[in-house]
């Protein structure tokens, strides 16, 4: 089971082997007899066919998508694929797929104000369970409030039996949850932000798990990769530093038009690349940043380079992001302040985060060879990637910090 933040409404999990029956059963309780089956070109044939073929003999009307599986992307184009296939009489609409197709129908679902269902076809991504979606907006990568899905149908089988890079985009994905914990508890001990330790041990739980499940998820055991998709459902409200990076990564290569990278292997990362500045703030000298004469950051040489990379959608991320806009003097002395009043927990929280070896170990125990980001990422745009994080958006982390500090 799980719950959509924000909301008493208890929402449904069927984790089994008949999600074509579960599911059919599912629409005729509920009476969706009218809906729309959205898949690709790939999940159409490991999922998407058996389903609406069990539909239709129940006597549920579908009206069927399939995408270009080929280098898909939740923009425009798909957006607007799907749209145009529901009429009046739609009722529902089922993403069968990954995160893509799921955040491309959960943004439609949203708009004409419709149910939806997601069946996964990988435990890849952390947000199946998400009240929000990630589209590209002429370009520009954008994270939309929409509404949480009514129910998932998951295989075990098939998640079981996903390519070995994207069971390990969802292993990295929780690995990033270490730094995201960390970075949603700072910003909570230094700016006031919300928090709320009830989701954080639940995703602590979840993360744990996961790395307690390391060999077998590796070895794709069925009941490790329960966990590995328990823990991604549960966990997907947490993000931070490891996000930012991942953007970045992300974005400069949709702009660039570069081969894209399994998101999961963006996380990783920008995991990394954060449990190292955590590493470093263990051995920050808090008398040193005491003495130190701090003023407002100038950023102008770093917003000069994210236009010139990202072009519009880098000035439009300048201008959304309303932290930096109003970072005024007496702020940076209140975190500051903050930062040194509670310097002994602030320590404790940098070493709540793995060492980037050990990270960077962990990852490597269930990702290939050649998969990995040394791999797919080159040296050079992960340092941009790194330098540029805290423009993403108003969360504070351990890239806001070191930003704020000049350090």
């Amino acid at each position: 089971m799980f719950i959509q933040k924000g909301s008493s409404t208890e929402k449904r999990l069927y984790l089994g082997e008949e999600i074509a029956e579960a599911l059919t059963r599912y629409c005729q309780n509920e009476g969706f007899l009218s809906v729309v089956s959205v898949s690709d070109s790939n999940t159409y044939s490991i999922l998407g066919h058996g389903i609406n073929q069990e539909l239709k003999a129940r006597g549920i009307r579908v009206k069927t998508v399939i995408l270009d599986g080929q280098d898909l992307v939740a923009a425009e184009r798909a957006i607007v694929s799907v749209l145009v296939e529901i009429d009046r009489k739609v009722q529902l609409l089922i993403a069968i797929g990954s995160g893509t197709i799921t955040d491309i129908v959960r943004f439609v679902s949203h708009r004409v104000n419709k149910a939806f269902v997601s069946v996964p076809t990988a435990p890849s991504v952390d947000g199946y369970a998400a009240d929000s979606a990630s589209i590209y907006v002429q370009g520009y990568k954008r994270t939309v409030p929409c509404h949480a899905p009514s129910a998932i149908f998951a295989s075990l089988p098939v998640l079981s039996a996903a390519p070995p890079a994207m069971i390990a985009a969802g292993y990295q994905e929780v690995l990033g949850k270490s730094v995201a914990l960390a970075d949603w508890e700072l910003s909570h001990l230094l700016l006031g932000r919300e928090y709320s330790s009830d989701v954080s041990a639940t995703a602590r739980a979840a993360y744990q798990a996961v790395v307690n499940a390391t060999e077998g998820i590796a070895r794709r055991e069925p009941e490790s990769i329960r966990v590995l998709f328990s823990a991604l459902l549960a966990s997907g409200a947490v993000t931070g530093s490891e996000y930012q990076i991942a953007y970045i990564l992300e974005m400069c290569r949709s702009v660039a038009r570069q081969k894209s990278v399994l998101y999961g292997t963006q996380i990783a990362a920008g995991a990394v690349i954060a449990a190292g500045w955590y590493h470093r703030l263990r051995q920050w000298n808090r008398d040193e940043i005491a003495g130190r004469s701090l003023e407002v950051p100038d950023y102008e040489d770093e917003a000069q380079e994210i236009r010139t990379v990202l072009g519009d959608a880098g000035s439009q991320m300048i201008e959304r992001n309303g932290f930096l806009s109003t970072l005024n003097q007496p702020q940076v002395e209140r975190i500051r302040t903050h930062l040194l009043d509670q310097w002994e927990r602030v320590q404790e929280i940098a070493a709540s985060v793995p060492a980037p070896e050990e990270l960077e170990r962990q990852i490597t125990t269930v990702t290939e060879a050649g998969q990995r980001w040394q791999g797919a990422l080159e040296e050079e745009e992960m340092h941009r990637a790194a330098r540029l994080s805290y423009f993403v958006d108003d969360r504070f982390t351990i890239a806001t910090l070191r930003f704020v500090l000049g350090i």
